[in-house]
């Protein structure tokens, strides 16, 4: 059994809507699951390289395959239930403490990765 998130070899986007976050001031993008007016926002840390010198992070949606792993995952109900309110100003979580509070496989730590 492997201990970090491993996606399936085939992804069809089901669940969440991909939203752009132009009123935060840190995250662009982000993945919302929406249900009866409520709802919540889950963001992930990407890395994007150019070329060897122009190397950036930044938070966008999440992949679409842990997006569906999230939503079928049997505690999101009541984790949505609890945090989610009405718009338009959602909640965001980081993907990796959504995870950890699902009690989910994590993602593998990056060398690139940066936490605030």
């Amino acid at each position: 059994m492997k201990y970090h998130y491993e996606p399936p070899d085939i992804v069809v986007p089901v669940y969440g809507k991909v939203v752009r976050l132009d009123w935060h001031p840190i995250y662009k993008y982000g993945t919302l699951y929406l249900q009866d007016g409520k709802g919540l926002i889950v963001t992930q840390q990407n890395f994007m390289s150019a070329s060897p010198n122009d190397k950036f992070c930044y938070w966008g949606s999440v992949d679409p395959a842990l997006a569906n792993d999230i939503y079928l995952n049997p505690r999101f109900p009541e984790f949505f239930r609890e945090h989610a309110t009405e718009g338009p100003d959602y909640p965001i979580f980081q993907v990796r403490k959504l995870m950890w509070t699902l009690r989910m496989k994590p993602l593998k730590k990056e060398d690139w990765e940066e936490y605030f």
